[in-house]
């Protein structure tokens, strides 16, 4: 790229921004110099540049210029209210918009920039002096029309938003003197957005295209947007891509404007599909497998299939499109059916020649057998679960632990079919026969539910499969007997709580209400609902009468020492209170609630005042977190 190139691509750049933010200037833009030696000489450039290809109005807004009345031409600055030109070491204050004239990217400030943003600028530095001085003239009668015609001058703002300069600029363009590329890409941007031209200047576009739009320069901007490297790609027919919006601009002239426009393209579309397979298919093949080719060029027909253009060309170039596809498809598929033909005649070869004596030979077997296709998997499937079966009744020498031949079956379960899982239950069920023989015979010498814990967990070492009702019954059966024992001798009340919750946590089958005692032991955890004192009494009151009752259907006589864990409102914290005190807990609760019809604080017996002072001693941070929500 030459110089003279690249000095122009710099001031667009810097005009670029001008032109997208003069209407809203909330950043004062800065224009960073990157050589402190010529600086001034750069300076004094680029505002030349500047004021050569800004309209006055838009330098009045940057210099912050006011003055009505005041004719005379006005220049840009080195400074100005919302335009400075500074050097690296120079501070910028607040937000602001840099420029960095030594690390301007053109291309990304380009692709950023709004079309008609881009196309004012261009047009107007591509204008001799004569044409620049002629055009900004046209823009301030514009102006001046514009404030005529309000009745209140104050209404007006003497400027001219980017679109107003945009139609000024078709109107003067006209589309002469331009290549056929340039005016499709005008023509297009019009169309697809009918909203951006006076709707004078759009009635005029649409009677040129009639007139000048033919097969040629249609066929010829076809081919040029497919040569661009853009347009390259998987999203060539995205609604961002140039094809798209061409095809827009087909549909849009043949339906929305049919009374006004004639044009009838008959387009060459065996190019395209050319196109799409020396351009589109190679990527297709770069990116996916063969596993995975069909299915995407499956999608891609789908893709195609739901653009919805009524324009038979497009109609027909799209349909050129899904027959390259498919012909690729059937190719594929084709290929990869004699692919998967011969890897399937390799497999069963292999196969034949291997036996497994081991399930570690199994495993090593799945890990080097490498199958590319779905179809195969099957053969090695059957061929693992004969081995799976074979290795299991032939292991005289190996016991294989029933939790680890879980844990296998699990890591390859897409290599096994029904035949094996059906028969590792048969396993199963005959280990768990056994274990419940043994779990009888040992349980007999348990006294103890920490010894009942530990046979547990030895029991849990065997396999998931082990959480079954058979074996579980049997734990729980013993639980409830020991806890029967228990709460005569009030022994380890706390530290059965803890014990008993592990060994629930642990099970699968268990329906507590099925085990009352050892439920009473379990669920010690009670919620009281202050804010909703009535329901709250009543549940304790149900909890209570249910305790006892268990307690005394199970002839277990004691259940006063029982801790209860109660959490006020659902806090975090649990505070430990003795089944006894209960009755005490509902009693200060409608205390405090302020319901007195079963409380007479005057007839109160002595034994009940004694009661009383214990429980207020014994849980008094129960008591104070009652006392703080009732004084809050």
């Amino acid at each position: 790229m030459n110089e003279k190139v690249m000095v122009n691509e710099k001031l667009k750049c810097i005009l670029y921004t001008i032109f997208s933010n003069y209407n809203n200037l909330s950043k004062k833009i800065y224009i960073v110099l990157d050589d402190s030696k010529n600086s001034e000489k750069m300076s004094e450039d680029i505002l030349k540049k500047i004021n050569q290809n800004t309209p006055y109005f838009i330098k009045k807004i940057l210099a912050n210029f006011n003055n009505e009345n005041d004719n005379s031409v006005l220049k840009l600055k080195k400074s100005n209210q919302y335009l400075e030109i500074v050097d690296k070491n120079q501070n910028t204050e607040g937000e602001s918009i840099l420029l960095d004239m030594s690390s301007l990217d053109f291309n990304d400030i380009e692709r950023k920039c709004d079309y008609e943003v881009k196309f004012v600028v261009d047009y107007i530095f591509n204008l001799d002096e004569i044409g620049k001085s002629r055009f900004f003239k046209e823009v301030e009668k514009t102006i001046e029309k514009d404030k005529s015609k309000k009745d209140n001058k104050e209404e007006s703002n003497n400027n001219l938003d980017i679109n107003y300069l945009y139609n000024i600029c078709i109107s003067k363009y006209m589309w002469k003197d331009s290549n056929d590329a340039a005016k499709m890409e005008n023509w297009i941007y019009n169309i697809i957005n009918p909203n951006r031209l006076h709707s004078d200047l759009l009635e005029k576009m649409i009677e040129i295209i009639n007139k000048e739009l033919n097969n040629l320069n249609f066929d010829s901007y076809l081919r040029y947007i497919l040569s661009k490297e853009e347009n390259k790609s998987l999203g060539y027919i995205s609604m961002s891509s140039d094809l798209y919006k061409l095809l827009l601009f087909e549909d849009i002239l043949r339906i929305d404007y049919s009374d006004k426009c004639t044009v009838k393209i008959d387009l060459d579309v065996e190019y395209v599909g050319k196109w799409w397979s020396e351009n589109i298919l190679p990527i297709f093949k770069e990116r996916y497998s063969k596993k995975d080719l069909i299915d995407k060029l499956e999608l891609e027909i789908k893709k195609n299939e739901i653009v919805d253009f009524h324009g038979k060309n497009f109609e027909k170039l799209k349909n050129e499109i899904i027959n390259e596809i498919e012909k690729e498809y059937e190719n594929e598929k084709e290929l990869n059916e004699d692919f998967e033909s011969e890897e399937k005649v390799s497999l069963e070869s292999e196969l034949k020649t291997k036996k497994s004596k081991s399930i570690s030979d199994l495993q090593e077997l799945i890990e080097k057998t490498d199958i590319k296709y779905e179809n195969n998997i099957e053969t090695l499937r059957d061929y693992c679960s004969d081995e799976f079966i074979d290795i299991l009744e032939n292991s005289n020498d190996e016991n294989y632990s029933l939790k680890d031949l879980e844990q296998f079956l699990e890591d390859n379960k897409e290599y096994f079919n029904d035949k094996a899982y059906i028969f590792f239950e048969v396993c199963v069920q005959k280990q768990i026969q056994k274990l419940e023989q043994d779990l009888l015979n040992d349980i007999c010498e348990v006294k103890t539910l920490k010894d009942l814990k530990e046979l547990h967990d030895k029991l849990l070492e065997n396999g998931e499969f082990v959480k079954c009702e058979d074996l579980e019954t049997i734990i729980f059966r013993k639980m409830e007997t020991i806890v029967k024992i228990l709460n005569l001798a009030e022994i380890n009340d706390e530290e059965n709580i803890s014990i008993a919750n592990q060994m629930y946590e642990n099970t699968s089958s268990i329906e507590l209400e099925k085990y009352p005692i050892a439920e009473i032991l379990i669920c010690r955890d009670i919620n009281i609902d202050l804010n909703n004192v009535k329901e709250t009494i009543e549940d304790l009151r149900e909890e209570v009468n249910e305790i006892k009752d268990t307690v005394l259907k199970n002839c277990m006589f004691n259940c006063e020492y029982y801790n209860m864990n109660i959490q006020i409102n659902d806090s975090e914290n649990y505070y430990t209170i003795k089944f006894r005190y209960i009755k005490d807990l509902i009693d200060y609760i409608k205390l405090k609630e302020g319901n007195r019809l079963l409380i007479n604080l005057k007839n109160i017996k002595k034994t009940s005042q004694y009661k009383r002072r214990v429980f207020n001693k014994g849980n008094s941070e129960i008591i104070k977190e009652i006392d703080n929500f009732y004084s809050a």
